[in-house]
């Protein structure tokens, strides 16, 4: 699991107004399979990683 955060504000403020999440999970270690839950069976060669690419706004 890999995960990286940045912070973006804007120029007149010190606190981050949103965050930026990305990173990727390798589902197999978590013991998801992916194909068995989307396609109903498993696949010879499965899709094991999830990408994530998310903006958090905070308040």
């Amino acid at each position: 699991m890999k995960f990286f955060t940045t912070g973006i504000r804007n120029a007149y403020e010190s606190m981050s107004s949103e965050l930026v999440l990305q990173g990727q999970v390798n589902l197999l270690d978590w013991g998801i399979d992916y194909d068995k839950l989307v396609n109903g069976q498993s696949s010879d060669v499965p899709t094991k990683w999830l990408y994530l690419n998310m903006k958090i706004e905070l308040s």
